[in-house]
C-alpha cells in the first residue's frame, strides 16, 4: 500500500477532467501525472497538473501513487 502525501506525484488511472481557472474543463488521459496540493480527507485530494496550469479535486480511487 502506497501513501499519498502532499507534494507527491500521482498518476491518473483513467481519463479524467479538471477545471481551468476560467471554468473550462480540460481532459487528462490515462497515465497523466499530477502533483498533490492538498489532502481534504481519506477520499478526496486537490491536484495540479505538472505544468501548473490546471487544478481540481479528485477521488483517491481515481489516482495511483508513483514511486
Amino acid at each position: 500500500m502506497n501513501i499519498i502525501k502532499k507534494g507527491g506525484v500521482v498518476r491518473a488511472k483513467g481519463m479524467m477532467f479538471l477545471g481551468e481557472k476560467n471554468g473550462h474543463l480540460v481532459p487528462l488521459s490515462k497515465g497523466a501525472r499530477l502533483k498533490v496540493i492538498k489532502i481534504y480527507n481519506s477520499k478526496t485530494v486537490k491536484v495540479q497538473s505538472i505544468q501548473g496550469k490546471i487544478t481540481g479535486n479528485v477521488q483517491i480511487s481515481e489516482v495511483e501513487v508513483i514511486k
